[in-house]
């Protein structure tokens, strides 16, 4: 049996797909013949006058939900995506007053579909999958379609689903696709293709398989067995990406190439994540991780390389560490640049400095809020001190933050909390720069498979009903399923979030700087808007000590008062109190509750 493994739009197409190239190696090594397709590139630019002026992913599905509202015989849904398309066209396309912008879809599709399927003879056993990841199923509803009208005897499985009931849901959707696997896939989707080559273990004993038997869908009699090995040495097969762009002619110099060091979530908390659906958590040994980059390095010539995991660290430092010396080693005689996404708890000023010596010049964060109360309501186990710290620390050593989430809209989010994200907007207003850190306001999507939604009331999930997709769907289509199990919502957002952003704005729109000068038994601080003086203090011994000791590390109250008393053996603890208290009002050091987690917002120089 061959195996076509595709990857569909909305997926982006400056890099490969890293879970299907992994498949692909997996299975390869296993002596399937394996080959990934990528329509995201094969398929671009379906409509070729368009001039897009939105970067959603969501337009980029309009050519199939048009396809999909056709082939259901549904013209309120197939008008609905034209009227989509025609309020992003050009003026001059307007004018012309067509109705049917999405008309020639179908014979595009044709000609693109119809080569690529040409290279496969109607006479082999083909497996088709299908990665179902970002709405993807929607494009491959209309490959299947395809597919199935070529090859008699085609099978297609879709995979990428985090949960059962996800994957559920796509196939009552769409009657064309023959099994699911959700949650990873590489062991038992090995077992699919030996079972459908006559071996065992037979449909029933395929790990987390769904398929459909007897005309209902059936799902196999485990949900757990065996997960990938990480450290086993088969690293991600990307040669069919570089194929494609080369037949192309496409530039493949700036392409970002995907790697894996974990899989899961250490800390696996978040009310708002679905990341770990489906996955058992384990990270990479950092040698391996190393092994790995050289070996695409000597492959291919392109020098950018992102992390797909949810958290580098891994909440183990020491492995972070040794993964950073090894790259610090690595870029002493190649040239290349990493992004990665870290949850930031316990950072060090040490792994702050590593980081873009060993090629980490643009790091997404698990920012999420200003407000510890807000963080502690969504279960995130940082804190704004954690944040500020990373913030900082970032900023001195060069390193990007192009966008810090902040999630708006959480189940018992109260006014307090925002008007608290508000005033603490203030503690940053030193590093405010688009170009190195960025807030990105956005509201909580609710997922069926988060925390949050368990938490809210049956009669109160009525208010998140803001979907582009699930509105642009037939009718019939929706029809029977549960609408969270395969769609994400958000609610009404308080309008205070409005204020928020025009504060947001206004921190980016001005500059605050300010010196110190450090004296014998003082500290004189100086703080300015836009150039002009606003503040000037005159710190004493107490509020020197204190901006010292928590300068480059996180301290509770307790630990800061011992650092202080070995230089200053009779301070009491109420004068560090008072210290704090004014410096938090000077919006000098923050802190939380019981003056936990104490950080300055100021490089002392001390």
């Amino acid at each position: 049996m061959k195996v076509i493994l595709n990857c569909l739009p909305p997926a982006r197409s400056d890099t490969p797909s890293a879970a299907l190239s992994i498949l692909k190696a997996h299975l390869m090594k296993n002596g399937i013949e394996t080959r990934v397709v990528y329509w995201n590139i094969l398929l671009d630019g379906i409509l070729p006058s368009f001039q897009r002026s939105t970067d959603t992913i969501h337009f980029d599905l309009l050519p199939y939900l048009y396809l999909i509202a056709e082939e259901q015989g549904d013209d309120i849904a197939r008008s609905k995506v034209n009227a989509l398309v025609k309020a992003e066209l050009p003026e001059r396309d307007i004018l012309n007053d067509r109705s049917d912008y999405l008309g020639k879809t179908r014979g595009i599709l044709d000609d693109r579909i119809g080569m690529e399927l040409s290279r496969y003879s109607p006479k082999e056993r083909l497996l088709f999958g299908i990665s179902c990841r970002y709405e993807q199923w929607i494009p491959g509803m209309v490959l299947a379609g395809y597919v199935k009208r070529r090859f008699a005897d085609v099978k297609v499985v879709i995979g990428g689903l985090g949960n059962r009931d996800r994957a559920t849901a796509v196939m009552k959707m769409c009657g064309l696709f023959d099994f699911a696997i959700w949650g990873e896939g590489e062991y038992p989707l090995l077992d699919l293709i030996h079972t459908l080559d006559g071996g065992s273990p037979g449909l029933a004993a395929v790990p987390r398989l769904l398929f459909r038997a007897g005309g209902t869908i059936r799902h196999s009699d485990t949900e757990t067995g065996e997960f990938f090995d990480m450290n086993s040495g088969t690293f991600a097969d990307y040669g069919d990406y570089f194929d494609c762009l080369a037949a192309l002619g496409k530039d493949d110099r700036a392409v970002i190439l995907p790697l894996e060091s974990t899989r899961g979530c250490t800390w696996n908390a978040c009310r708002f994540c679905v990341y770990s659906d489906g996955i058992r958590t384990r990270k990479k040994e950092p040698s391996r991780v190393i092994e790995e980059i050289r070996h695409l390095l000597d492959r291919h010539r392109t020098p950018y390389f992102a992390f797909m995991d949810n958290d580098i660290a891994a909440n183990d430092h020491e492995r972070l560490e040794k993964m950073l010396d090894g790259l610090i080693s690595l870029r002493e005689h190649r040239e290349i640049n990493f992004i990665a996404e870290v949850i930031h708890k316990g950072f060090t000023r040490e792994i702050m400095e590593k980081l873009p010596r060993a090629g980490f010049e643009r790091i997404h964060f698990g920012y999420e809020s200003l407000s510890d109360n807000l963080l502690a309501k969504m279960k995130k186990r940082t804190s704004f001190s954690d944040s500020i710290f990373f913030v900082r620390f970032a900023r001195k050593f060069g390193i990007r933050l192009p966008s810090a989430n902040i999630i708006c809209g959480i189940p018992s989010e109260e006014d307090v909390d925002i008007l608290t994200c508000m005033d603490n907007l203030h503690f940053l207003r030193f590093y405010y720069d688009r170009e190195f850190f960025r807030h990105t306001i956005i509201p909580l999507r609710l997922a069926g498979h988060s925390r949050f939604h368990d938490t809210i009331p049956a009669d109160e999930l009525a208010r998140f009903n803001e979907n582009e997709i699930f509105g642009l769907l037939p009718k019939g289509m929706t029809e029977g399923i549960d609408r969270f199990s395969l769609f994400d919502f958000s609610a009404p957002q308080n309008t205070l979030w409005d204020a928020f952003a025009k504060i947001n704005d206004f921190y980016y729109n001005h500059a605050y700087t300010y010196t110190i000068r450090h004296e014998k038994e003082r500290t004189i601080y100086k703080e300015f808007f836009d150039g002009e003086p606003v503040l000037e203090l005159v710190l004493g011994n107490i509020a020197s000590a204190v901006l010292r000791e928590v300068n480059e590390r996180i301290l509770d109250l307790h630990t800061l008062l011992s650092a202080i008393r070995e230089r200053h053996p009779e301070t009491d603890e109420a004068s560090v109190r008072a210290a704090l208290d004014s410096l938090k009002t000077r919006h000098l050091v923050y802190f939380g509750e019981a003056y936990a987690s104490i950080i300055s917002v100021v490089d002392t120089g001390i």
